[in-house]
């Protein structure tokens, strides 16, 4: 059966925060189960009785932000995503700049509903602590199953979540019934961002000092899986290819002698450093036009099949496999003492 929600295009941010505001406008029509219900399966305490305004679109370019109508006061605050990663306004990220900008403990919200979860954990927990939360995709459709209703509207945008879901789910088992059903590259975002958590829980315990996170880059687009910056100039990801590449940022120098020099110097440390994990050397012509350069490259046991990453062997393997090589590669000194400071958000390579 058709379903509006994926008919307008289940990617767009602006109709789940309208559906948001809807709740609100049913709040204040008498009818306060839907909202409330909702937000209870949120673990999110409205903290009024009253009426509230209509929610604002964009205040202070926070998505949706709900007001107490009898004192004007802010009493929820969400910034949604569902393809798309937090965002820097100036320097500081969404979760960290927006809360600021609201009344001490009024609740702030980032709601992920497709690949945005996979991108990166709120920056803003850390700084904000609880007045943060991350609403993730699974528990954002059981507290819409919580909602009784049968509300038109609220059912097919149920249903729409719940699609996603099972389209996610399909992707970590390998069932490809639906594949051709995932916008763009989710497929491989998602199989990304499943490794990067089953990896994480793998490390627990153990910082070796690697930030992961997936995002997309260029045209396609490319599908990365970025390990994080501490070891700049050199640098590890996997992109679509399916492999474990490691990398050296270039985009400082601006000649090609000294690019050279720096790769020379990368591939001759990697070498003794890595050898044992079986790398494969990449030897293209040097680019002095590109921000960075494959010098090694990994098989950690994903394959490609029409543009679609999968898993070769059991995730448990892979996940050990592609350990070992990020622990010798973090558990040692870059291969060169240099002051380094691109952006500290991809994409910038």
């Amino acid at each position: 059966m058709a379903n509006y929600f994926c008919s307008v295009g289940y990617a767009a941010e602006n109709v789940h925060s309208g559906m948001i505001a809807y709740l609100c406008d049913l709040w204040n029509e008498g009818e306060r189960e839907p909202l409330g219900s909702f937000l209870d399966g949120l673990g999110v305490s409205l903290k009024t009785e009253n009426n509230l305004r209509r929610p604002d679109r964009e205040w202070q370019h926070i998505d949706l932000v709900v007001h107490d109508r009898e004192d004007d006061s802010p009493v929820l605050a969400i910034e949604m995503k569902v393809d798309s990663n937090e965002a820097r306004p100036g320097r500081e990220p969404q979760t960290i700049a927006y809360p600021k900008l609201l009344p001490e403990g009024t609740l702030f919200l980032l709601v992920t509903l497709g690949v945005g979860e996979y991108y990166h954990a709120p920056y803003g927990q850390q700084v904000h602590g609880d007045q943060v939360r991350w609403i993730r995709l699974r528990r954002f459709h059981e507290a819409l199953k919580g909602i009784s209703t049968d509300d038109l509207f609220i059912e097919g945008w149920r249903e729409a979540i719940g699609n996603e879901l099972d389209l996610r789910e399909r992707c970590f088992s390998a069932d490809c019934s639906r594949i051709e059903e995932h916008r763009g590259r989710t497929w491989n975002l998602y199989l990304l961002g499943h490794l990067k958590e089953k990896l994480t829980e793998s490390l627990s315990g153990r910082d070796i000092g690697i930030d992961p996170f997936v995002y997309t880059s260029g045209s396609g687009p490319d599908t990365i899986l970025y390990f994080g910056r501490s070891k700049l100039p050199a640098y590890l990801e996997i992109n679509q290819d399916g492999r474990l590449n490691l990398k050296v940022y270039l985009a400082d120098l601006d000649t090609e002698q000294p690019k050279r020099e720096r790769v020379q110097k990368a591939q001759e440390y990697y070498q003794g450093l890595l050898r044992a994990y079986d790398p494969k050397l990449n030897m293209r012509k040097l680019d002095p036009g590109r921000k960075s350069r494959t010098i090694m490259s990994f098989d950690i046991n994903l394959e490609r099949h029409n543009k679609n990453l999968f898993l070769g062997s059991e995730e448990s393997e892979i996940v050990a496999r592609l350990s070992k090589v990020l622990e010798r590669f973090y558990g040692e000194p870059p291969f060169d003492d240099i002051d380094i400071d691109p952006p500290v958000h991809p994409p910038y390579f």
